[in-house]
Protein backbone atom coordinates (compact mmCIF):
# COMPACT_ATOMS: atom_id res chain seq x y z
CA UNK A 1 0.00 0.00 0.00
CA UNK A 2 1.39 3.16 -0.92
CA UNK A 3 1.74 5.77 2.16
CA UNK A 4 1.04 9.45 0.70
CA UNK A 5 3.54 11.88 1.66
CA UNK A 6 3.01 15.52 1.74
CA UNK A 7 5.95 17.06 -0.05
CA UNK A 8 7.97 19.17 1.79
CA UNK A 9 10.39 21.58 0.44
CA UNK A 10 12.87 24.54 1.70
CA UNK A 11 12.77 27.99 1.01
CA UNK A 12 16.38 29.48 2.53
CA UNK A 13 16.44 32.95 2.15
CA UNK A 14 18.85 35.16 4.24
CA UNK A 15 17.33 37.03 7.25
CA UNK A 16 20.54 39.43 7.95
CA UNK A 17 22.43 36.37 9.62
CA UNK A 18 20.03 33.99 10.34
CA UNK A 19 19.15 31.23 7.49
CA UNK A 20 15.01 30.69 7.88
CA UNK A 21 13.98 27.54 6.23
CA UNK A 22 10.28 26.94 6.02
CA UNK A 23 8.04 24.17 5.32
CA UNK A 24 5.28 23.93 1.92
CA UNK A 25 2.49 24.85 4.26
CA UNK A 26 1.16 28.43 3.78
CA UNK A 27 3.34 31.03 6.02
CA UNK A 28 2.22 32.92 8.94
CA UNK A 29 3.31 36.76 8.50
CA UNK A 30 4.13 38.16 11.69
CA UNK A 31 3.37 41.62 12.77
CA UNK A 32 5.82 44.01 14.64
CA UNK A 33 5.99 43.07 18.51
CA UNK A 34 4.63 39.70 17.13
CA UNK A 35 6.88 36.82 19.16
CA UNK A 36 8.59 34.56 16.02
CA UNK A 37 10.57 31.73 15.57
CA UNK A 38 10.29 28.99 12.61
CA UNK A 39 7.00 27.46 14.02
CA UNK A 40 5.61 30.73 14.04
CA UNK A 41 6.17 32.00 10.98
CA UNK A 42 8.31 34.86 9.46
CA UNK A 43 8.15 38.57 10.00
CA UNK A 44 6.87 41.28 7.18
CA UNK A 45 8.68 43.18 5.18
CA UNK A 46 10.81 45.53 6.97
CA UNK A 47 11.58 43.58 10.14
CA UNK A 48 13.28 40.91 11.57
CA UNK A 49 13.28 38.44 14.09
CA UNK A 50 14.87 39.82 17.03
CA UNK A 51 16.61 38.80 20.29
CA UNK A 52 17.63 40.88 22.64
CA UNK A 53 20.82 38.86 24.35
CA UNK A 54 21.20 40.95 27.25
CA UNK A 55 17.85 39.49 28.53
CA UNK A 56 17.55 36.43 30.24
CA UNK A 57 14.74 33.80 28.62
CA UNK A 58 13.44 36.50 25.95
CA UNK A 59 11.65 35.06 23.47
CA UNK A 60 12.73 36.68 19.60
CA UNK A 61 10.34 39.54 18.96
CA UNK A 62 9.75 41.21 14.91
CA UNK A 63 11.49 44.40 15.11
CA UNK A 64 11.85 47.34 13.24
CA UNK A 65 15.43 47.18 11.22
CA UNK A 66 17.18 50.67 13.14
CA UNK A 67 18.24 53.03 10.35
CA UNK A 68 21.38 54.77 9.04
CA UNK A 69 22.76 57.07 12.45
CA UNK A 70 20.37 55.13 15.03
CA UNK A 71 22.52 54.50 18.72
CA UNK A 72 23.38 50.49 18.76
CA UNK A 73 25.03 48.18 21.08
CA UNK A 74 27.73 45.39 19.69
CA UNK A 75 26.67 43.38 22.83
CA UNK A 76 22.65 44.02 22.23
CA UNK A 77 21.28 45.19 18.61
CA UNK A 78 24.27 44.75 16.43
CA UNK A 79 22.20 42.63 14.30
CA UNK A 80 19.82 45.20 14.13
CA UNK A 81 20.89 47.32 11.73
CA UNK A 82 19.31 47.48 8.44
CA UNK A 83 20.53 45.49 5.27
CA UNK A 84 23.83 47.36 4.04
CA UNK A 85 24.78 48.59 7.80
CA UNK A 86 26.69 47.33 10.12
CA UNK A 87 26.93 48.33 14.26
CA UNK A 88 30.46 50.48 13.84
CA UNK A 89 31.92 53.46 15.82
CA UNK A 90 31.53 56.65 14.39
CA UNK A 91 34.18 59.56 14.27
CA UNK A 92 32.69 60.44 18.18
CA UNK A 93 33.78 56.87 18.88
CA UNK A 94 30.26 55.75 19.40
CA UNK A 95 28.55 53.00 18.24
CA UNK A 96 26.18 53.89 15.44
CA UNK A 97 24.64 52.01 12.53
CA UNK A 98 26.54 52.98 9.90
CA UNK A 99 27.68 52.78 6.19
CA UNK A 100 30.74 50.39 5.36
CA UNK A 101 32.44 48.99 2.82
CA UNK A 102 32.04 51.25 -0.01
CA UNK A 103 35.29 52.81 -0.93
CA UNK A 104 37.88 51.02 -2.76
CA UNK A 105 42.10 51.82 -3.54
CA UNK A 106 42.70 55.84 -3.20
CA UNK A 107 38.95 56.64 -2.74
CA UNK A 108 37.79 58.97 0.15
CA UNK A 109 36.87 57.59 3.77
CA UNK A 110 36.68 59.11 7.20
CA UNK A 111 36.59 55.67 8.84
CA UNK A 112 38.52 52.15 8.32
CA UNK A 113 35.51 50.72 8.16
CA UNK A 114 34.76 52.60 5.00
CA UNK A 115 37.47 50.93 3.14
CA UNK A 116 36.21 47.70 1.46
CA UNK A 117 38.90 45.15 2.79
CA UNK A 118 40.75 44.71 5.50
CA UNK A 119 43.55 45.15 3.96
CA UNK A 120 43.14 48.80 3.79
CA UNK A 121 43.39 51.44 6.05
CA UNK A 122 41.97 55.05 6.52
CA UNK A 123 44.96 57.70 6.42
CA UNK A 124 44.65 61.19 5.97
CA UNK A 125 40.87 60.88 4.42
CA UNK A 126 41.81 57.93 1.56
CA UNK A 127 41.97 54.22 1.74
CA UNK A 128 45.64 52.74 1.57
CA UNK A 129 46.81 49.59 1.83
CA UNK A 130 48.44 48.22 4.41
CA UNK A 131 50.69 46.32 2.86
CA UNK A 132 51.74 48.28 -0.33
CA UNK A 133 53.16 45.69 -1.98
CA UNK A 134 50.57 43.06 -2.14
CA UNK A 135 47.02 43.29 -2.66
CA UNK A 136 44.64 40.78 -1.37
CA UNK A 137 41.66 41.37 -3.45
CA UNK A 138 40.07 43.35 -6.96
CA UNK A 139 39.29 46.47 -4.09
CA UNK A 140 43.06 46.62 -3.35
CA UNK A 141 43.77 47.89 -6.86
CA UNK A 142 42.31 50.71 -9.15
CA UNK A 143 39.17 50.16 -11.22
CA UNK A 144 40.96 49.36 -14.73
CA UNK A 145 43.22 46.57 -12.43
CA UNK A 146 43.12 43.19 -10.98
CA UNK A 147 44.63 41.45 -8.26
CA UNK A 148 46.94 38.59 -9.95
CA UNK A 149 49.65 36.28 -8.84
CA UNK A 150 52.79 37.14 -10.87
CA UNK A 151 55.83 35.47 -9.48
CA UNK A 152 54.67 34.40 -5.91
CA UNK A 153 53.29 37.68 -4.89
CA UNK A 154 50.13 38.41 -5.72
CA UNK A 155 49.49 42.19 -7.52
CA UNK A 156 47.81 45.07 -9.31
CA UNK A 157 47.98 44.76 -12.77
CA UNK A 158 46.40 46.21 -15.89
CA UNK A 159 43.24 44.64 -17.11
CA UNK A 160 43.14 44.03 -21.23
CA UNK A 161 40.56 44.90 -23.42
CA UNK A 162 39.30 43.16 -26.45
CA UNK A 163 42.36 42.86 -29.17
CA UNK A 164 44.84 43.44 -26.12
CA UNK A 165 47.82 41.44 -25.05
CA UNK A 166 47.44 38.55 -22.66
CA UNK A 167 48.84 35.21 -21.50
CA UNK A 168 45.57 34.35 -19.51
CA UNK A 169 42.02 35.29 -19.63
CA UNK A 170 41.87 36.20 -15.99
CA UNK A 171 43.56 39.61 -17.22
CA UNK A 172 40.58 40.15 -20.06
CA UNK A 173 38.32 42.22 -19.11
CA UNK A 174 34.76 41.95 -18.84
CA UNK A 175 34.04 38.04 -19.88
CA UNK A 176 36.68 38.07 -22.89
CA UNK A 177 38.94 34.98 -23.07
CA UNK A 178 42.56 35.04 -23.60
CA UNK A 179 43.05 33.48 -27.07
CA UNK A 180 46.77 32.93 -28.78
CA UNK A 181 47.60 35.71 -26.69
CA UNK A 182 44.76 38.25 -27.42
CA UNK A 183 42.12 38.94 -25.47
CA UNK A 184 38.73 37.77 -27.50
CA UNK A 185 35.25 37.32 -27.24
CA UNK A 186 33.53 34.18 -26.31
CA UNK A 187 31.51 32.37 -28.29
CA UNK A 188 28.26 31.36 -27.00
CA UNK A 189 27.03 28.04 -27.14
CA UNK A 190 23.92 27.89 -29.09
CA UNK A 191 20.78 25.03 -28.61
CA UNK A 192 21.40 21.47 -28.57
CA UNK A 193 25.28 22.30 -27.84
CA UNK A 194 26.80 21.00 -24.74
CA UNK A 195 27.87 23.08 -21.79
CA UNK A 196 28.57 22.94 -18.59
CA UNK A 197 27.08 26.04 -16.80
CA UNK A 198 24.76 28.63 -17.86
CA UNK A 199 27.47 31.05 -18.87
CA UNK A 200 28.30 28.52 -21.44
CA UNK A 201 24.88 29.21 -23.45
CA UNK A 202 24.00 32.26 -25.13
CA UNK A 203 21.48 33.60 -22.09
CA UNK A 204 21.17 36.57 -24.00
CA UNK A 205 18.63 34.83 -26.16
CA UNK A 206 16.99 33.07 -23.26
CA UNK A 207 18.91 29.86 -23.59
CA UNK A 208 20.73 27.97 -20.31
CA UNK A 209 22.41 24.85 -19.32
CA UNK A 210 19.75 22.06 -18.57
CA UNK A 211 20.69 19.14 -16.53
CA UNK A 212 21.82 17.38 -19.64
CA UNK A 213 24.12 19.44 -19.95
CA UNK A 214 23.08 20.50 -23.16
CA UNK A 215 21.99 24.35 -24.23
CA UNK A 216 18.21 24.76 -24.21
CA UNK A 217 15.70 27.57 -24.38
CA UNK A 218 14.03 28.53 -20.78
CA UNK A 219 10.52 29.20 -20.92
CA UNK A 220 9.92 30.68 -17.15
CA UNK A 221 7.48 28.36 -15.18
CA UNK A 222 3.85 29.43 -14.65
CA UNK A 223 2.29 28.97 -11.78
CA UNK A 224 0.11 25.36 -12.18
CA UNK A 225 -1.39 23.43 -9.06
CA UNK A 226 1.00 21.30 -7.78
CA UNK A 227 -0.77 18.10 -8.28
CA UNK A 228 -3.69 17.04 -10.45
CA UNK A 229 -5.24 13.59 -10.73
CA UNK A 230 -5.21 12.00 -14.42
CA UNK A 231 -8.04 10.30 -15.24
CA UNK A 232 -9.87 10.09 -11.92
CA UNK A 233 -6.93 7.88 -10.62
CA UNK A 234 -5.99 8.19 -7.00
CA UNK A 235 -2.30 8.95 -8.48
CA UNK A 236 -0.95 12.50 -8.33
CA UNK A 237 1.05 13.62 -10.53
CA UNK A 238 3.84 16.97 -9.82
CA UNK A 239 3.02 19.60 -11.93
CA UNK A 240 5.81 21.99 -10.90
CA UNK A 241 8.80 22.37 -12.95
CA UNK A 242 12.61 22.88 -12.75
CA UNK A 243 13.04 25.62 -10.42
CA UNK A 244 10.09 25.20 -8.38
CA UNK A 245 8.74 23.79 -5.79
CA UNK A 246 5.14 23.32 -4.07
CA UNK A 247 4.07 25.82 -1.78
CA UNK A 248 1.12 27.41 0.02
CA UNK A 249 -2.14 26.79 -1.47
CA UNK A 250 -0.92 24.01 -3.73
CA UNK A 251 0.58 26.43 -5.78
CA UNK A 252 4.42 26.23 -7.80
CA UNK A 253 6.21 28.25 -6.79
CA UNK A 254 10.26 29.64 -7.47
CA UNK A 255 12.53 27.92 -5.32
CA UNK A 256 15.74 28.49 -7.00
CA UNK A 257 17.19 31.28 -9.05
CA UNK A 258 16.08 31.35 -12.57
CA UNK A 259 19.09 31.50 -15.33
CA UNK A 260 19.91 35.19 -15.59
CA UNK A 261 20.98 36.61 -18.77
CA UNK A 262 24.68 37.30 -19.40
CA UNK A 263 24.18 40.77 -20.46
CA UNK A 264 22.81 41.96 -16.75
CA UNK A 265 26.24 41.54 -15.12
CA UNK A 266 27.81 42.16 -18.50
CA UNK A 267 26.20 46.08 -18.41
CA UNK A 268 26.71 46.58 -14.86
CA UNK A 269 30.95 45.64 -15.13
CA UNK A 270 30.85 47.97 -18.29
CA UNK A 271 29.46 50.76 -16.20
CA UNK A 272 31.50 50.68 -13.60
CA UNK A 273 34.53 50.58 -15.69
CA UNK A 274 33.18 53.95 -18.03
CA UNK A 275 32.38 55.63 -14.52
CA UNK A 276 36.15 54.39 -13.39
CA UNK A 277 34.71 52.41 -10.81
CA UNK A 278 35.77 49.20 -9.17
CA UNK A 279 33.71 45.93 -9.23
CA UNK A 280 33.62 43.56 -7.03
CA UNK A 281 31.34 41.57 -4.71
CA UNK A 282 32.94 42.94 -1.83
CA UNK A 283 31.86 46.09 -1.91
CA UNK A 284 28.89 47.54 -0.38
CA UNK A 285 26.85 48.39 -3.43
CA UNK A 286 23.98 49.25 -1.17
CA UNK A 287 25.83 51.79 0.42
CA UNK A 288 25.17 55.20 -1.99
CA UNK A 289 28.56 56.21 -1.39
CA UNK A 290 29.69 53.72 -3.23
CA UNK A 291 31.31 54.87 -6.60
CA UNK A 292 29.28 52.46 -8.07
CA UNK A 293 25.85 53.20 -6.43
CA UNK A 294 26.42 56.57 -7.45
CA UNK A 295 26.73 55.78 -11.19
CA UNK A 296 25.09 52.45 -12.12
CA UNK A 297 22.32 52.42 -9.83
CA UNK A 298 19.88 50.84 -12.34
CA UNK A 299 22.48 48.16 -13.31
CA UNK A 300 23.01 46.83 -10.15
CA UNK A 301 18.76 46.77 -9.45
CA UNK A 302 18.29 44.77 -12.86
CA UNK A 303 21.47 42.76 -11.43
CA UNK A 304 20.59 41.92 -8.18
CA UNK A 305 17.04 41.76 -8.65
CA UNK A 306 17.38 38.41 -11.22
CA UNK A 307 19.36 36.74 -8.61
CA UNK A 308 16.78 37.11 -6.17
CA UNK A 309 13.89 34.17 -5.56
CA UNK A 310 10.86 35.88 -5.04
CA UNK A 311 11.22 38.70 -7.00
CA UNK A 312 7.60 37.80 -9.63
CA UNK A 313 4.14 37.50 -8.57
CA UNK A 314 4.72 33.91 -9.30
CA UNK A 315 6.18 33.46 -6.15
CA UNK A 316 3.45 34.09 -3.76
CA UNK A 317 4.33 35.56 -0.47
CA UNK A 318 6.40 32.73 0.96
CA UNK A 319 8.72 34.69 2.92
CA UNK A 320 6.46 37.57 3.61
CA UNK A 321 7.87 40.19 1.94
CA UNK A 322 11.79 40.21 2.69
CA UNK A 323 13.02 39.74 -1.21
CA UNK A 324 10.69 42.46 -2.15
CA UNK A 325 12.81 44.35 0.99
CA UNK A 326 15.74 43.45 -0.35
CA UNK A 327 15.13 43.96 -4.15
CA UNK A 328 13.56 47.31 -2.71
CA UNK A 329 16.60 48.06 -0.98
CA UNK A 330 18.99 47.69 -3.97
CA UNK A 331 16.07 49.43 -6.77
CA UNK A 332 15.46 52.45 -4.55
CA UNK A 333 15.94 55.66 -6.21
CA UNK A 334 15.41 57.88 -3.10
CA UNK A 335 18.55 60.62 -2.90
CA UNK A 336 19.12 62.91 -0.16
CA UNK A 337 21.04 64.90 -2.69
CA UNK A 338 18.63 65.34 -5.53
CA UNK A 339 15.90 65.59 -3.34
CA UNK A 340 17.86 68.90 -2.02
CA UNK A 341 18.20 70.42 -5.22
CA UNK A 342 14.81 69.33 -6.29
CA UNK A 343 14.06 71.81 -3.62
CA UNK A 344 16.67 74.50 -4.00
CA UNK A 345 15.34 74.68 -7.74
CA UNK A 346 11.84 75.23 -6.86
CA UNK A 347 12.72 77.60 -4.61
CA UNK A 348 14.44 79.19 -6.79
CA UNK A 349 11.19 79.26 -9.31
CA UNK A 350 9.15 80.75 -6.72
CA UNK A 351 11.52 83.75 -5.98
CA UNK A 352 12.21 84.50 -9.83
CA UNK A 353 8.35 84.19 -10.24
CA UNK A 354 7.65 86.81 -7.63
CA UNK A 355 10.48 89.20 -8.46
CA UNK A 356 8.87 89.42 -12.05
CA UNK A 357 5.04 89.76 -10.65
CA UNK A 358 6.34 92.80 -8.92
Amino acid sequence: MRTNRRFIFLIIFYNLSNLIFVSGDCINCLKEGEICDLSLGNCNYGLTCFNDQTRSNSSSICTKYLKQGDSCSIIKDSDLCDIGLKCLKDEDSKYKCLDYGFSTYLEKCKLDSDCSTTNQKCVNGYCYLLNYKQCFSPTDCTYDQICSLETSIYKCVNMKLKGGYCYASRLCFNGLICVNGVCTERILNQIGQFCNSDYDCDTNNGLYCSNFGICEKFFEPTSNNCKYSKNNSTESINQCGEYQSCGCENKCIQSSAYPIKYSLEHDLKNCAYDNECVYTDSINMLSKQSCINKYCKKHICNYKSSLIIGNNSNSGNHNCGYNKYLIDKYCSNSSPSNSFISIIIIIFSLILISTLVL
